[in-house]
């Protein structure tokens, strides 16, 4: 108990939401749920830059530093502007639509950076699920999203399913997904970047981790639930809006790194004919 006191007084949940009120709820009801009469001793900050406030926050114990924002400023001015806010040396990242579990273990990724001065950046294992009509969420576990290695060669870079090393359970390697604890000030020297509104800023924030030494692993014994919403309207129009960020961030990469990047060594193979030597870079030179 002493050390979950302890942690949760260096660590503040950052959380970004946009017009899903009734997602963000789902979060919080979990994240009581899992803490119980220590909930109040959990810090929260939100970015929300939706059309119309809400007050739904008020409502739970935690320790809630709501912010709202100007119209639509996109998820990586959010982020940005809650990492200026935050006092505490740590962080955990979440998204607005994943649900805490028992495997949720916030101090255990917290630990991690505490027992390990070497890394800045340690998370959690995410389950993609869709909710159903009549359950908060499936009962097995979907998709799993873990460490991912950057693989550089030539001019090209794309993502593989593999580790670069392990230092004891954990895994080392250059993208894990947007569940992880990290150091405040690791991450104000990366911070992400602004004009990736909706998407395209997950990769390149880790490829410029990956640019500027930051040192980034996974617990496999950690994980979260992604439980995707169903009622997002306008899908097409959202598949649009992401190919346009996917091209801003695939030029940005190009431009300051001069990398292409593909998605999978599959696309690299049949872009090039041939594969000479790939490797798990830990720079970009």
């Amino acid at each position: 108990m002493e050390e979950t006191d302890f942690i949760l007084s260096k660590t503040t949940f950052m959380i970004k939401t946009f017009m899903r009120p009734h997602i963000l709820e789902r979060l919080l009801i979990s994240i009581e749920k899992l803490y119980g009469k220590e909930a109040e001793k959990v810090k929260i900050i939100i970015a929300d830059d939706s059309k119309e406030q809400t007050d739904i926050w008020q409502k739970y114990p935690m320790q809630i530093d709501y912010h709202f924002l100007p119209y639509d400023i996109g998820i990586s001015a959010g982020r940005n502007f809650m990492l200026d806010k935050i006092k505490t040396p740590y962080f955990i990242l979440l998204d607005d639509d994943f649900v805490f579990t028992k495997e949720t273990k916030i101090e255990a990724l917290v630990s991690h950076l505490i027992d390990n001065s070497n890394l800045d950046i340690v998370g959690g294992l995410v389950y993609n699920m869709q909710p159903k009509p009549s359950d908060l969420i499936r009962k097995e576990r979907g998709e799993e999203k873990g460490m991912r290695c950057f693989i550089v060669d030539g001019d090209t870079i794309y993502v593989e399913k593999k580790v670069t090393e392990l230092i004891g359970s954990l895994q080392i390697g250059h993208m894990i997904p947007n569940f992880f604890s990290a150091r405040s000030n690791s991450v104000r020297k990366n911070r992400w970047r602004d004009e990736l509104k909706k998407w395209g800023e997950h990769r390149i924030f880790f490829i410029d981790c990956m640019k500027k030494g930051l040192r980034v692993a996974l617990d496999p014994a950690v994980s979260i639930i992604n439980a995707q919403d169903l009622s997002v309207k306008n899908r097409s129009k959202n598949l649009e809006i992401r190919k346009k960020y996917k091209r801003l961030s695939e030029e940005m990469v190009l431009n300051e790194y001069a990398l292409r990047i593909l998605p999978n060594k599959k696309k690299a193979l049949g872009k090039r004919g041939w594969w000479s030597n790939p490797f798990c870079s830990s720079e970009i030179r």
